[in-house]
């Protein structure tokens, strides 16, 4: 699966790698695109049920990625000045 998340401390960045905002059928659209075209593609693992690309791909990610947003947003709000002068400034 890989990194899906790089938090850069000093720059207070935050790295997203994979696509928790897809609906269910994002990435089987890309993939079915790409088989259609000739593009040599492997078959995204386990997006299918059963690696069955003839089934409809369930949506088991969309609780984190509302999580995963609700807690990014949460956490701009918490850091963020009320002051307009001391936007940009380091708080910590």
């Amino acid at each position: 699966m890989g990194v899906c998340f790089v938090h850069e401390k000093a720059g207070n960045r935050l790295y997203v790698f994979n696509h928790v905002e897809y609906d269910s059928t994002s990435l089987s659209d890309e993939y079915f695109h790409d088989v259609d075209a000739g593009v040599p593609i492997k078959m995204p693992h386990n997006h299918f049920p059963h690696n069955d690309p003839t089934l409809t791909p369930q949506n088991r990610w969309r609780s984190h990625a509302h999580l995963l947003f609700g807690n990014w947003i949460n956490d701009i709000y918490q850091t963020t000045s009320y002051d307009l002068a001391d936007i940009g400034k380091d708080r910590r």
